[in-house]
């Protein structure tokens, strides 16, 4: 992740998923069990450190395209699952 990067965001209270943009209808399990979450940035690094994975800060030219694509990325062991937006 890019210092300082913050995206406000929502996270269904039903399923947990959790994204940086606004819904009222969660786009994984469909419930309306949703609520806003001021940094969903931060949320996504308190979630991923609990989960056993590790968090690096970057900067210079690694932060600044990092910034360009939303400030965060991830290497994932396993294929996103496709979610309807």
């Amino acid at each position: 992740m890019a210092a300082d990067v913050t995206k406000a965001g929502s996270r269904c209270q039903n399923c947990d998923y959790f994204a940086a943009k606004a819904f009222t209808k969660c786009p994984a399990c469909g419930k309306a069990a949703c609520e806003d979450i001021p940094d969903a940035v931060e949320h996504a690094i308190e979630y991923a450190l609990s989960h056993g994975s590790r968090v690096n800060v970057v900067s210079g030219p690694a932060a600044e395209l990092l910034v360009s694509r939303g400030g965060i990325a991830a290497l994932l062991r396993y294929p996103v699952p496709a979610v309807d937006a």
